[in-house]
């Protein structure tokens, strides 16, 4: 009843780690900075932080929620490249890849699935990388680098 219950106090302390990467992340390459960057994610939390990082990392950033978004944007701005979930409510980050490779663009996927089989389908719709989210600075600010390097398959 009321008056009645329990109190908890909490305290947390902050940690200073080195974030781990994956095994199946490459090396680390040199930072790439000043890319435009088409970003395609419909889920507007992951969207915004997704943005600021990308910010943060030096490159201008334009978001899209949807494939038609997507398109649009491409179809009235230059990108370096394309950084796209694979669900969107209007299609998918396959499709899209597909369309907007043939201009030369080249594309991160950003997936929660990351079997083998759906990372081969990634590559064979152009994407030059495939990462499984959670990702975090290092394994992005990687991807970056090696889908913008000379002979990045595209």
């Amino acid at each position: 009843g009321r008056g009645r219950g329990s109190t908890f106090t909490l305290t947390l302390q902050t940690v200073e780690h080195e974030a781990t990467l994956d095994h199946h992340v490459p090396e680390a390459q040199p930072l790439v900075r000043g890319l435009r960057i088409l970003l395609v994610e419909d889920h507007p939390s992951t969207a915004q932080a997704m943005r600021r990082l990308l910010i943060g990392m030096g490159h201008q950033v334009t978001v899209g929620a949807t494939m038609r978004e997507a398109l649009e944007h491409a179809a009235k701005e230059t990108f370096d490249l394309l950084i796209s979930d694979l669900g969107l409510p209007d299609g998918d980050g396959l499709d899209l890849m597909r369309e907007l490779r043939s201009s030369g663009l080249r594309g991160v996927c950003l997936s929660g699935y990351g079997m083998d089989a759906d990372i081969r389908r990634s590559k064979d719709a152009g994407f030059s990388v495939h990462l499984v989210k959670p990702v975090d600075m290092r394994q992005l600010a990687s991807a970056i680098a090696e889908a913008t390097a000379c002979g990045a398959p595209l």
